[in-house]
Order: structure tokens, then C-alpha cells, then sequence
């Protein structure tokens, strides 16, 4: 039976990576997902339902699955509203895994960047670079665009959670 690893960068343009694994640390596929979200008007919010049902089919077949998230921090300067609305989305997160018996190791961004993104600039492009490095031809298909950083965060941050005991 085959593990699976999540990488998880949480917020609204954050994204969920998946590895696939056989023997420990040996990637044999990686799935990535933007955060599913949902926008009403000018609201936007985390799709928990189907957050819920990504994960919920992970599981299929009793694979092994463990997530390593990004640990959620304030950022200066950012407004109370969207703060709030960034922890409630957080806190969903986490409930699902929980809900799914998921097990999660929370990560402090400085931690994982500092041994993944080693020797390099810390800035959201960086990681997109150093994604590149790691899997350039998945990088070729999925990490086209700037915006993109999101899903270059949460492969980093799964590949660190691989390879520090995920």
C-alpha cells in the first residue's frame, strides 16, 4: 500500500500538494491543488465541503496519509477582516484533518524555507525557482505563472515534511 504525504499552504491563494510515495521518500507522483474556495460577491471563503472530499478521497484503499501545514502567522500590515477570515479558514483546515484522522505536523514557514529554499531569497518567487530545481518537468506544467507561488509553497512544504519524517 502506497503513503501519501500533503504539503499545505493555507491560505486563499494557498494550495494543497500531494505526493504519492512508495518506499519512504520515494515520489512516484505529485498532484497539486489550488485551496478550493468559494466567492460570493466580493466574500471569499474556504470550500470546506470540498477540502472535505479531496481528502476523504485520499484515503481510499487505507493508504497511509500524514499532511505537514503551513503554521499560520499575522502578517503586518494585513486588516483585521482578512486576518480573521485567514484563521477561520485555517482552523477549517486543521478540523478536516482531524475530522478524517488525518495526522498533521505544523510547520513554521521560516523552518521549511530555511532548508528547502537553502542559499536563496525568501520571496514568493523563490520557491516557484527552487520547485524548478526539485521537479522541473512537473514545474514546466504547473508552476507557469506568478501566481502560482501558492502551489510552489505547498510542494516545498510537503517535500520538507518527506524529508524530515512525513
Amino acid at each position: 500500500m502506497n503513503n501519501c504525504v500533503l504539503g499545505i499552504d493555507p491560505g486563499y491563494s494557498g494550495a494543497i500538494a500531494v505526493f504519492n510515495c512508495g518506499q519512504p521518500n520515494h515520489v512516484y507522483d505529485i498532484r497539486v491543488y489550488d485551496m478550493p474556495i468559494l466567492k460570493t460577491g466580493k466574500k471569499t471563503e474556504l470550500d470546506e465541503v470540498e477540502l472535505f472530499t479531496l481528502f476523504d478521497n485520499l484515503l481510499f484503499g487505507g493508504r497511509k496519509v500524514s499532511a505537514f501545514v503551513e503554521k499560520a502567522q499575522t502578517m503586518p500590515g494585513q486588516g483585521i477582516a482578512s486576518t480573521g477570515r485567514y484563521l477561520v479558514g485555517y482552523g477549517q483546515i486543521l478540523g478536516i484533518l482531524a475530522g478524517l484522522r488525518i495526522p498533521k505536523t505544523l510547520v513554521h514557514p521560516r523552518t521549511w524555507k530555511a532548508k528547502m529554499m537553502r542559499d536563496m531569497e525568501k520571496e514568493k518567487q523563490a520557491s516557484i525557482l527552487r520547485c524548478k530545481q526539485l521537479f522541473p518537468e512537473f514545474a514546466q506544467q504547473h508552476l507557469t505563472l506568478k501566481k502560482h507561488h501558492g502551489r510552489a509553497d505547498a510542494i516545498l512544504i510537503g517535500y520538507f515534511g518527506m524529508q524530515t519524517g512525513g
